[in-house]
């Protein structure tokens, strides 16, 4: 005999693993794409933790849905930064960028069997107790044989999940392993030092050199802004420095800096100097 006291088990079991796929959506919507800006060796090599707010999402499983598709089904998105720090970006997805007619076709797949395991869930959270009064042996049976397939679906979805998952913490722990060679720190350093340079070009690519009048070329060198730039990777940036260096190297120094900063007054200043010392 089927009664209420054989119903609410596994209605309960069933509620009970949509939400532990909706914890687990969070998670990996939470890990799919970390990121950390690094100015040193010393940051990279022992990183800040990162915080996790997946457990205070308050998100049910049908709001965590289409952030969960977008990062892991949808076409991925570059994003650099500019400056003086590195951001080293992991971005973890399902897709191959190589293929969009495969991602959406992917996508699709995906959006479909959310939509079948978000409709199950939401009527068990919100319409069973409605449609299954559970008073009688014949609605109890109906409810029980609506559960098995219910739990069916659930199961399925369920297993889909946690290959996700399973294919996530892979990838994670390959991308570990690449940064802790060698070659990353010294790749990672040249990268911060060349970063370093295009931050201080940025901040010339407004610099009045249109004011020079009489004035030579290499008054403007006195500027630490620009020696911080010509001297990137160099440990002592100081003017006195700079002043000890040849004046035809300098020259070729400000020249290639005008040229990356597309400085029109720059460039038209260094190439007064050049005509001046039959440079050009």
């Amino acid at each position: 005999m089927i009664n209420a006291a054989a119903i609410y088990p596994l209605l309960g079991e069933l509620l009970h693993l949509c939400q532990r796929i909706e914890w687990t959506m969070k998670y990996m919507v939470e890990q799919a794409c970390t990121e950390v800006e690094f100015k040193s060796m010393d940051e990279l090599k022992h990183p800040k933790p990162l915080e996790f707010h997946w457990l205070d999402n308050k998100d049910c499983l049908g709001g965590v849905v289409h952030e969960y598709l977008d990062k892991y089904y949808g076409m991925p998105v570059d994003d650099f930064t500019d400056g003086e720090f590195i951001k080293i970006q992991n971005k973890f997805s399902f897709v191959d960028a190589n293929n969009p007619e495969g991602t959406k076709e992917n996508y699709k797949r995906r959006e479909a069997e959310f939509k079948e395991l978000v409709e199950v869930r939401n009527f068990l959270a919100h319409r069973f107790g409605l449609e299954f009064h559970l008073q009688n042996e014949e609605n109890c049976k109906s409810a029980f044989e609506y559960l098995q397939k219910a739990k069916e679906v659930i199961v399925k979805h369920a297993k889909i999940i946690d290959n996700e998952r399973s294919h996530l913490e892979s990838m994670k722990q390959m991308c570990a392993s690449l940064m802790q060679a060698p070659s990353f720190f010294t790749s990672f350093e040249s990268m911060r030092l060349t970063q370093q340079l295009y931050g201080k070009v940025g901040m010339l690519k407004t610099y009045n050199f249109s004011d020079m009048g009489n004035k030579n070329i290499f008054d403007f060198t006195d500027n630490q802004e620009v020696i911080d730039a010509i001297l990137y990777g160099v440990e002592d940036k100081s003017p006195a420095y700079y002043t000890d260096i040849p004046k035809m190297t300098r020259l070729a120094h400000l020249e290639c800096l005008a040229n990356m900063t597309g400085n029109r007054n720059f460039i038209e200043a260094v190439e007064k100097q050049q005509r001046l010392i039959g440079a050009k």
